[in-house]
């Protein structure tokens, strides 16, 4: 688990976990419509990288949230964290966060 920032008090940690689900049958053509065989070749021969994000909000040490995404398909773990996808789940995280604290203390 790396941090990766902290959102108004809340650490934002990402992982990168094995995805269960097999590509083939994700990006198969009869799921999808498309073509997706040169993706599916470039996972298999590690040109890009294929996983479960787990994101998860803490404070002092306490996790108050967490969220996952299947299916993630990136150059990089780093490309992710930079992505749009990824801001949007580590907000989702910080808001859970702060909403369960708010819970916690009422």
């Amino acid at each position: 688990m790396k941090k990766i920032c902290s959102i108004n008090g809340i650490d934002i940690y990402f992982e990168a976990l094995e995805e269960d689900v097999n590509i083939d049958e994700v990006l198969s053509f009869e799921h999808t419509g498309i073509d997706h065989s040169k993706t599916i070749s470039d996972v298999k021969n590690g040109k890009l990288e294929y996983f479960c994000a787990k994101v998860i909000g803490e404070k002092n040490g306490i996790q108050l949230a967490e969220e996952y995404l299947d299916c993630c398909v990136y150059e990089s773990q780093e490309d992710f964290i930079k992505s749009e996808t990824f801001i949007d789940l580590k907000n989702t995280v910080a808001n859970q966060s702060n909403n369960n604290i708010e819970k916690l203390c009422a």
